[in-house]
Parts: C-alpha cells; sequence; structure tokens
C-alpha cells in the first residue's frame, strides 16, 4: 500500500453523529438512558456516557470509512483479554440487548457505522502523572503481562498495513521533503540510514504477534491514589502483528528524558519488563533503533500532515517539537552502549548476560 494512501486513512472524518442522535442509539439498543458527552479522538467519536444511576460506559463510533476486519480485530482483542487475563486493565465490552458485541446503524446523514459500547476505566491520564522509577517499572511490567496476553490471540485483519508501524519506519523516507529546509530533515535522514542499516535486518528475523502498537502518554491510565499503579490501557486502534519489541520501544520513547540522562526511566521500564518476559538477543540488539524509530515517526509523520494542513498547524505539532528535541539526544548514543546500560540494569547477581 502507498504511503499517500496510508496518510488518506489517517485522515478519514469522524463519524457525523449528534449526541442526541448517539443517546437515544444507546437506549433503544442497550436499554441505557443518560447523557452523551464528546472525547478526544482522531479518526472516530467517543463519547462518555453518564447513565443515570452514575454509571458510566464509553460509545464508540467508528468512521464511515474503517475496514469491518479491522474493527472486527479491536473488539476480539479486547475479548480475549477478557477472558485469559481478567486481571489486566482492559476495557470490557458490554453486548447490547440481543447480545451482539457491536450494532450498526444508518446517521442522519445517511451513513452506516459500526458502535460499540464499553466499560467505563477510571484513572488520571499518565501524560498528567509525574513519573518515577517505581511506576515506570509498573509501565515496563504491564505491557509485558499485555504482550504475553497477545502473544496467544490471532485475527485476520492483524496484518494490517498502518502508517505508524515502526516496524516499516524506513518507508517514511518518501515524506522527508515535508522536512526540507528545517535542522530536523539531517537528522531524520540519518536515523533512517541507521534503521535501515543496522536495525531492519535484525528485525525481520523476529517472530510477530499482535501487539498494542501506541502505548503512549494518552492511552494509559494511572491510579488517582498515589500515582503508582496502571489501573487502564485504552485505545486498541494501532493493533497490529508485529515484533512485541516495537510494543516496549514505542512506550520507551515516550519516557525520554531532557535532563543529562535521558534514558533514566527507559532503564526502569525496560527493566520491569524484562522481570516479567525476558527479552532475547536480537531484541536486545535492535531496542534502541527502534525507540528512535517512533521518534523519527512521530517528528516526520506529523510534520508531513501539517504541510498538508497548515490551518491546524498548531495542534498538529503539538508533540513533534519534542519527539525533534528527543531525536537529537539520541542522535550521539551509541546503540552499543545503550544496549549494554539496559541490559546492566536488568541483570541481577550471578545472571549471565542474554
Amino acid at each position: 500500500m502507498s504511503i499517500d494512501h496510508l496518510i488518506r486513512e489517517t485522515e478519514m472524518p469522524k463519524p457525523a453523529v449528534g449526541l442526541p442522535e448517539a443517546t437515544e442509539i444507546i437506549r433503544a439498543g442497550y436499554g441505557i438512558s443518560g447523557t452523551c458527552h464528546t472525547l478526544a479522538g482522531e479518526r472516530d467519536l467517543n463519547l462518555r456516557v453518564d447513565t443515570d444511576d452514575q454509571q458510566p460506559f464509553l460509545f464508540k463510533i467508528w468512521n464511515h470509512g474503517q475496514d469491518p476486519g479491522v474493527i472486527d480485530l479491536q473488539i476480539r482483542v479486547l475479548q480475549h483479554l477478557q477472558r485469559q487475563t481478567p486481571k489486566l486493565p482492559v476495557t470490557r465490552v458490554i453486548p447490547d440487548l440481543q447480545g451482539q458485541d457491536r450494532t450498526t446503524f444508518t446517521a442522519t446523514d445517511g451513513l452506516e457505522y459500526t458502535a460499540c459500547l464499553l466499560s467505563w476505566l477510571e484513572g488520571d491520564f499518565l501524560r498528567e502523572v509525574r513519573m518515577t522509577p517505581h511506576l515506570a517499572d509498573q509501565l515496563g511490567r504491564t505491557l509485558a503481562r499485555l504482550d504475553q496476553s497477545l502473544a496467544r490471540f490471532s485475527h485476520g485483519a492483524a496484518g494490517r498495513d498502518m502508517i505508524w508501524d515502526v516496524s516499516r519506519t524506513h518507508r517514511l523516507r518518501d515524506l522527508l521533503p515535508s522536512l526540507q529546509g528545517t535542522p530536523a530533515h539531517a537528522l531524520a535522514e540519518k536515523a533512517l540510514l541507521r534503521f535501515e542499516q543496522n536495525t531492519l535486518p535484525v528485525l525481520r528475523q523476529l517472530p510477530r504477534q499482535v501487539i498494542h502498537a501506541d502505548f503512549n502518554l494518552d492511552n494509559i491510565l494511572i491510579a488517582a491514589e498515589g500515582h503508582s499503579r496502571v489501573c487502564g490501557i485504552i485505545d486498541f486502534g494501532d493493533a497490529l502483528a508485529a515484533p512485541r519489541v516495537c510494543d516496549l520501544a514505542i512506550a520507551c520513547a515516550y519516557q525520554l528524558t531532557d535532563s543529562e540522562d535521558p534514558l533514566e526511566q527507559v532503564v526502569s521500564l525496560v527493566s520491569g519488563y524484562n522481570e516479567v518476559s525476558p527479552l532475547s538477543e536480537p531484541e536486545w540488539r535492535v531496542l534502541p533503533g527502534l525507540i528512535r524509530a517512533r521518534l523519527v515517526g512521530s517528528l516526520v509523520i506529523t510534520s508531513h500532515m501539517a504541510a498538508l494542513h497548515p490551518e491546524n498547524q498548531a495542534y498538529l505539532l503539538l508533540d513533534t517539537r519534542a519527539a525533534e528535541a528527543r531525536l537529537r539526544q539520541m542522535e550521539d548514543l551509541d546503540d552499543e552502549q545503550q544496549t549494554k546500560r539496559l541490559i546492566a540494569a536488568c541483570q541481577q547477581p550471578g545472571d549471565q548476560k542474554p
């Protein structure tokens, strides 16, 4: 699939479904009365439903252009986790009055949409929480348990092609012209070359499984009391098949700091992950390159989209500057030295190197 087509997929308009219309669909389909409030979402319409008995739900309406197979993938992932790993803090799919896990309706705009009702998860977004080594360790452990469970799940749509697939970062070279004339151009180009030469050959040898693929600051909820426990993993909209280490790398990319030691939180996160699910030698080798690859994606994709939509540049480039700064921090770091440091942090006395 071409890069241009993948970019267009990210620009699908949200469902044009009004709050009164959604409220009636929920009442008729689920027997639930309440008030709907719009939540953030890139391509889909996410609504909080505050019911009359004070039990909130999440009502998700996918955009009209979404592949039905990808919708099924997202629902089946949640159902799998609910059955196989019930202690993982993920939302649960609520069946409608007919026992169906999703509903399809024609809205007043004449288009047909698919939606589902999900349980509500309380907590503070990770973006709003002060990170500590303990919390980073808990993030790693939670992600490891999630990946372990997803390794036992398969779906025909998991082989989907996505612009944000970090294992295919080399394709973003086609988007580099959007950075032409900026200091970020040479930075991204150098990072892509390192990915192609050092990371991609090893990555292609690793087994693939379904992963979350977007373990970022807005998709993780932290318990309000104490801010020391992960209480929610949300938004499986980017779930796909890839080497599992990609999930860890994506999480690490959001834990880099602007301090003298940018890997401080990353060390704790990786240590927690490895304690639950030990990394293999090839996974250790590609981890630093994959962290850099996620930053390249955040920089290049959003810059390209901002060039296409200058009227929305302020919003689109909100996290791009941070990605560029983190990528610049990692530019001069030696991958082998980073790997040795991470391995050393994970080893107990008497352990052998992976």
